[in-house]
């Protein structure tokens, strides 16, 4: 009853389910639940190992950071190997094109095919690159966009028909970005490059043309302008907001639906406010009250509310919980209403999804977590050159693996039920009064899961009824295994009765990503307390969460399992302002990326991964 699952016709499953099966008549009360899509195992062939038959074709452009600094430590000479062997593992069915970066910007103009010919061409020119100046890296990732959408765009002028509208689906096509240092030539500030990918053509955001891209191979020339070295003109008399955290970006307030008028950019951090409970509290059994309130310490909790990447506006507090009910930890204040093309949901807008590898500590994270986080990728931070092959390999692996793309999942509150908050990775739109939200996705591989955690409000009834839709659950994809489009939908019901056990355990996977999105609200606040230089408060914060999972009815998952264990990675990188800056803040945000994400993306093992990639990754490693 409380779980439905969609017949199975298509290899893309969709199911939800809620954290119980009964909920009182009499009372309005909350419902955790959980929309879950699910992709299909690696295909495997005849011995059942992992095989890449049938795959979609990829089409790759690397973008190589050659600035002076790439030959210390031996990250140039890791770089060139590895790119070796990912030529090597492509087919002649499979595209790459190379861009290289310092000062400058060189590229091979298209992408060529992977056959021995294109092979020989991409092998002779990796190994002839050597370092050179400064870090344009804006030029070097405008480049690699405009080489994808310049491929599709001819792929759809030589289509026909119905063929036009499934350019760009039935291939995969990403951008890996790699870098070891801060952008110091073109753009240099975070806001301006994020934004070089929501701009439709390589001259929008450069008036005159732009970056300076050289041919390399026979490859046709770019413009010739010399690239700026200012950004271009734009209104920066206020100061920029603080950083804000992909979840804190996308969670709903109690209010989703309201629009605001206030300005998501901020001068200087506003008086203190009040502490919030933005999710309702939930009528839980009275042995997990701790377990469903991870900030004990109120001053912890108004410290959460008052880290920077949470700062927006102030909210009036809800009405207090009755005694019997327990508070879930305060989520950011009120947040704008999703637009149509909200910051989270720029994957919609671009070519290619966006990859980027951050090599050693002095590298910006933040502006590699959120290249990837608009590109629909993942940041992986590579903290010794030895991580490079095996990280490549998990992301080729990944990509290799792809089973869908375009996801969207519409969810709709059924019979006087209302949404109260919802969350899925880094995109979500609302529609009308809290009664529809939507979930754009983006791609998802094999053996992968979105899943997407709402609560809704339930309404009073006057009397007892045994079955009930509570929401209604619609997903459509583009299948590139099947090359086709499809659509899934899955309903939600539930008994509401007179009474329900005073003691009961929700259902384990609801709990386990209610762990999940806590844990990575969490992990961001803590990242915010830790650049404030408030070591102490950060680390507390990760222990009484720490606590929490281990006292919670799905301690034992894999997914809880990996977050108590991230939570201990982080601590040693909030050891010492010296460990904090020093790869402790890098590591932060990659592992808060990978629970937000649900994606695998560094050289340990995850939950989030695949076989595909453990294949990758072990080939890569003894290339």
């Amino acid at each position: 009853m409380a779980e439905s699952t969609a017949e199975r016709l298509t290899e893309i499953q969709l199911s939800c389910k809620s954290d119980f099966e009964e909920f009182v008549h009499s009372n309005a009360e909350t419902c955790w639940s959980v929309v879950t899509i699910q992709a299909p195992q690696c295909q495997e062939d005849e011995s059942g190992e992992v095989t890449e038959s049938g795959r979609s074709p990829l089409e790759l452009v690397a973008v190589i950071d050659k600035s002076g600094s790439m030959s210390s430590s031996g990250k140039l000479t890791m770089v060139k190997e590895t790119m070796l062997f990912v030529i090597q593992q492509l087919s002649s069915k499979d595209k790459l094109g190379v861009v290289m970066y310092d000062t400058h910007v060189t590229s091979t103009g298209s992408l060529k095919s992977m056959d021995e010919k294109g092979k020989a061409e991409m092998t002779s020119l990796i190994e002839r690159l050597s370092t050179g100046s400064c870090t344009n890296l804006s030029g070097g990732l405008i480049e690699g966009l405009a080489m994808i959408e310049d491929l599709q765009k001819s792929q759809r002028e030589a289509a026909t028909g119905e063929d036009t509208a499934a350019v760009g689906k039935k291939t995969v096509a990403s951008v890996l970005l790699m870098t070891d240092g801060v952008a110091n030539e073109g753009l240099t500030s975070v806001h301006d490059i994020v934004k070089c990918l929501t701009q439709r053509g390589r001259h929008d955001f450069y008036p005159d043309g732009g970056y300076r891209a050289g041919s390399l191979g026979g490859g046709r020339r770019r413009p010739q302008n010399r690239m700026r070295s200012a950004p271009p003109p734009m209104q920066q008399q206020q100061a920029p907001a603080p950083r804000r955290g992909v979840l804190s970006s996308v969670l709903q307030s109690i209010n989703p639906f309201a629009s605001t008028s206030s300005s998501t950019s901020i001068a200087a951090p506003p008086p203190p406010v009040a502490q919030t409970n933005v999710i309702d509290p939930i009528q839980i059994p009275q042995q997990q009250q701790q377990q469903a309130l991870p900030y004990g310490d109120p001053q912890l909790a108004q410290q959460l509310q008052l880290a920077p990447d949470l700062q927006q506006q102030q909210v009036a507090p809800p009405p207090p919980a009755p005694p019997s009910q327990v508070n879930m930890p305060p989520p950011p204040p009120d947040m704008p209403e999703p637009s149509a093309a909200g910051p989270n949901d720029l994957s919609d807008q671009i070519a290619a999804s966006v990859y980027t590898f951050g090599f050693g500590a002095d590298h910006n994270a933040e502006l590699l977590q959120a290249l990837s986080d608009a590109g629909n990728g993942v940041y992986y931070f590579l903290d010794s050159s030895e991580k490079i092959p095996e990280s490549f390999g998990d992301c080729l692996g990944g990509l290799l693996s792809t089973a869908a793309q375009n996801i969207s999942v519409e969810v709709i509150a059924e019979n006087g039920c209302s949404i109260k908050q919802a969350f899925a990775g880094r995109s979500t739109q609302s529609k009308g009064s809290g009664q529809t939200v939507t979930f754009s996705l983006g791609d998802i591989q094999s053996e992968e899961r979105r899943d997407c955690v709402i609560t809704l409000d339930l309404p009073v009834l006057g009397e007892e009824v045994m079955e009930v839709t509570v929401l209604r659950a619609k997903m459509t994809c583009f299948n590139v295994i099947t090359g086709m489009l499809e659509t899934k939908e899955v309903e939600l019901k539930l008994r509401r009765v007179k009474s329900v056990p005073a003691k009961r355990e929700p259902n384990e996977d609801v709990d386990e990503h209610r762990n999940r999105i806590v844990s990575a609200q969490v992990m961001e606040s803590a990242t915010a307390l830790a650049d404030q230089g408030d070591l102490t408060s950060a680390k507390s914060m990760l222990m009484q969460q720490q606590m929490c999972i281990r006292s919670s009815a799905s301690k034992a998952t894999p997914v809880s399992t990996e977050l108590d264990r991230d939570m201990d990675r982080m601590a040693e990188g909030l050891a010492s302002s010296a460990a904090w800056h020093h790869g402790g803040k890098h590591l932060s945000s990659n592992i808060a990326q990978k629970h937000i994400c649900q994606r695998s993306n560094d050289v340990m093992e995850s939950g989030y991964g695949n076989r595909m990639k453990m294949k990758k990754k072990a080939e890569f490693s003894k290339r």
